[in-house]
């Protein structure tokens, strides 16, 4: 008969070094979640990332949310060093595996706490984190062993628990003390939350950037589109309620109407494919314009205003059977073609801006067959000689700087078929001048994305890009670039 000392010693208490692996990997799971928040987290706890594990956690803050992190960790350690052994693994294999899952989950943002230079800087590739588990996995197999084995293990395994912990430290002593950059995050009271593949225009008449629509968030293979209309006001966003709005929708395009005063939305796709209405928003209503006189569905077009025919244009796009290489103009009341005297690039997924100093067009595109800088000036298009641009990439940010004439690119990403890491992504900031392209050397940036929303705010003076996305995470930060003296 078995007795209970003997049933005791058939369970024996986990070893001190499996606790210190399942404490170390706790630790690292809390200070990831802390470190993938946006800038304004540390600011307005309530926008804490929604598409987070745990998110509830965080609302109460970043303070708040440390101390019960800490609760929670010394309980794990005295249940783990209390209870019996029978207990006492399957709570530290659960406790391990839950762990290492949400850590893994949090990616592909904050393992490497190097880059958390600017409160919200996570390009950290998820294979990183597949290695920081397999090796918490290997020392707690190992360090289970009544070997000497055991003794090996805890020799390397303390200094780099030691080194790793220092690393966690300077991270947050980024995050805490962010280093000077011409790049910076703004940190509004309210926000329209997680958003990618909307639109933005700015209504110059009344101050404000008015953003429609886009993707909140991804839920397996069903988008959830958006159908809100959010202004902001150089300050702070506000949330406009009305009574008639445009479908939800995204990869449309909008721009404002300077001849008529009002912001034009047109096109896009939702669940029901690509679209072709035509909106107006007048700074209180929205109005469907023209509803059977439009251009072909198309979405991932681009719109702008072109203040040398004073009329809103409309070029490029898809129809997911092929790319546009035309242009529209909208009158007010009526759609009309416009020819170009050569080829036209056909555009997608590429950013396009007028340079109102020259008087001209200026777009990236994003396709093998068109990439790089294009200039429509005129009735014709023609790819500049350049020496350097920057390299081929699908939606970044490019706008257009008025104060100092310039056309700002930031971001964007590449599909590479030939790495195995996917999509080669982009937090570089390049500046155009009309002639030549010069990368700017900034020592801090936001973390890379693409299919942001991004204008000039002639309030702050600033280049502001709002949300995008990145590996399916969407964001909801908010960053703004004001270069010195305007150059």
């Amino acid at each position: 008969m078995t007795t209970p000392e003997q049933a005791h010693e058939s369970h024996p208490k986990l070893p001190t070094w499996f606790v210190l692996v399942v404490l170390l990997l706790i630790v690292s799971q809390v200070c990831v979640l802390l470190l993938n928040q946006p800038a304004a987290y540390w600011v307005y706890p309530h926008l804490a990332a929604t598409n987070l594990p745990l998110p509830f956690l965080l609302t109460g803050g970043p303070l708040a949310f440390a101390l019960g992190a800490l609760v929670y960790l010394l309980a794990a350690a005295f249940l783990m060093r209390k209870l019996g052994g029978r207990i006492a693994w399957p709570l530290a294999g659960g406790l391990f595996l839950l762990h290492s899952t949400l850590l893994f989950v949090a990616m592909p943002c904050g393992l490497n706490p190097f880059e958390a230079r600017n409160r919200f800087s996570c390009d950290t590739p998820v294979h990183t984190a597949n290695l920081l588990i397999a090796v918490f996995l290997l020392a707690a197999l190992f360090g289970t062993r009544p070997n000497r084995w055991t003794r090996w293990l805890a020799w390397i395994a303390v200094p780099l628990a030691a080194v790793w912990l220092a690393l966690l430290g300077v991270g947050f002593y980024r995050v805490i003390f962010p280093v000077e950059s011409a790049w910076k995050p703004i940190l509004p009271a309210h926000s329209p939350g997680p958003r990618a593949q909307a639109a933005i225009a700015y209504d110059t008449k009344r101050n404000r950037a008015v953003l429609f629509g886009g993707v909140a968030t991804w839920k397996s293979k069903d988008t959830v589109y958006d159908s809100s209309t959010w202004e902001w006001d150089g300050a702070d966003w506000h949330k406009i309620e009305t009574v008639v709005a445009p479908p939800a929708r995204y990869q449309h395009a909008m721009a404002y109407d300077e001849t008529r005063g009002t912001v034009i939305l047109y096109g896009g796709q939702n669940q029901h494919g690509a679209l072709a209405d035509l909106w107006e928003w007048d700074g209180v209503r929205w109005t469907q314009l023209c509803p059977v006189c439009n251009p072909a569905h198309r979405f991932s077009h681009r719109m702008f205003y072109d203040t040398v025919r004073e009329k809103v244009i409309v070029y490029g796009g898809y129809n997911n059977k092929k790319g546009f290489g035309e242009a529209w103009m909208w009158s007010g009341c009526a759609w009309s073609n416009l020819y170009f005297s050569t080829n036209a690039p056909g555009f997608f997924n590429s950013p396009l801006v007028f340079d109102r100093q020259r008087q001209r067009a200026v777009g990236f595109a994003s396709s093998p067959a068109w990439g790089g800088t294009w200039i429509w000036e005129g009735e014709r298009w023609f790819q500049p000689e350049l020496g350097l641009q920057p390299s081929i990439r699908i939606e970044p940010a490019l706008v257009y700087d008025p104060r100092s004439g310039h056309i700002i690119l930031f971001g964007g990403g590449r599909e590479d078929d030939e790495s195995w890491l996917g999509t080669e992504w982009h937090n570089d900031t390049w500046l155009f001048d009309g002639e030549t392209w010069s990368q700017l050397q900034i020592p801090a940036a936001p973390p890379s994305r693409y299919r942001g929303m991004a204008f000039y705010d002639p309030v702050r003076q600033s280049i502001v890009i709002y949300g995008g996305e990145k590996d399916g995470r969407i964001y909801n930060d908010m960053w703004e670039l004001t270069l010195p003296g305007g150059n």
